[in-house]
């Protein structure tokens, strides 16, 4: 068994965090079963995301970074997610409103993290909280039914695992959002939720940060392993006549998008996350981001079960 994988499976606080989200998966995917046969249309449940992030607070109580403010800060950025959600049925600018709600959140974890190494990391952990939260939302929102979010996001967590040099907070990531996958694959039970993908995102720049301190370029490759979930929302908008395809939850187009997802994870982490130089990590990213960009769009957008979900 690999040296990295063997850690992972030693570390209490990935088996503890592993076990919460296991149990909220059980629960989501016994109660999403029973709304199948009631009401099939509120089937997928936008709880997955609550339950990775009480997986992340509880692991976290054992992990030697814990702090109370970590907490408060995740719990700020659900009640902006939750508030999104309520204002969105009123105003049609998710992105925007949903920038503004993780601010207070975004400025606590930042505060909190207290990276003093390099001066400008700060400033970048609170636009990516803020940026990334609109955005993962924005995609897991309208992808709800596909799956994709949960998946994607465990991905994210084991890239910034396989990123960072300090890995006591990164494990409990791992273990928070691994048994979410099964709530997206191969069939879908539920879907992260605003409340649930910002306080996500809130704890994976906050590990990012922590954990990636003594690198740099760690702390830019770790943020970056958001993926596909940071481009397809603003495609989406600058290309929103691309082709339309019916398809089934995982069908080639949901897979080949969950490639691209991957290859960026596998670049953002083991390319620019470990390099030494910021500039070339930075030059790196920006490549593989506008090559996952082309590649996304020649992709078709998909309908599933008479509801627009892109890919």
């Amino acid at each position: 068994m690999p040296e990295s994988v063997q850690h992972l499976l030693d570390a209490h606080p990935f088996r503890v965090a592993f076990l919460v989200a296991a149990v909220t998966t059980v629960v989501l995917a016994a109660a999403s079963l029973v709304l199948r046969r009631i009401a099939p249309e509120r089937a997928v449940l936008p709880l997955a995301g609550v339950g990775g992030a009480v997986a992340v607070l509880v692991g976290m109580r054992d992990a030697p970074n814990w702090s109370d403010d970590l907490a408060v800060g995740m719990i700020l950025l659900a009640a902006g997610g939750l508030a999104v959600t309520l204002l969105v049925a009123f105003v049609d600018a998710p992105l925007l409103i949903g920038a503004a709600a993780a601010v207070p959140g975004a400025l606590v974890l930042a505060a909190d993290a207290d990276i003093t190494e390099f001066d400008w990391a700060k400033t970048a952990s609170i636009v990516a909280v803020i940026a990334a939260s609109a955005l993962l939302a924005d995609y897991d929102d309208y992808g709800r039914r596909a799956g994709l979010a949960p998946v994607f996001l465990a991905m994210t967590a084991i890239g910034v695992y396989y990123t960072v040099p300090d890995t006591e907070e990164a494990v409990v990531l791992v273990g928070a959002t691994l048994p979410l996958v099964l709530l997206g694959f191969p069939k879908p039970f539920a879907s992260l939720g605003r409340a649930g993908v910002f306080a996500l995102v809130g704890a994976v720049v906050w590990v990012a940060c922590v954990d990636g301190r003594g690198r740099e370029t760690a702390i830019i490759g770790s943020i970056a392993c958001f993926g596909i979930m940071l481009i397809d929302p603003l495609l989406d908008r600058v290309l929103p006549e691309r082709p339309e395809r019916i398809v089934r939850p995982w069908s080639w187009p949901y897979l080949a998008v969950a490639g691209i997802h991957a290859a960026l994870v596998v670049v953002a982490s083991r390319v620019a996350g470990t390099g030494e130089s910021l500039s070339r990590s930075i030059m790196i990213l920006v490549v593989a981001f506008v090559v996952a960009a082309v590649a996304l769009a020649a992709l078709p957008q998909c309908t599933l079960e008479d509801e627009r979900v892109r890919t």
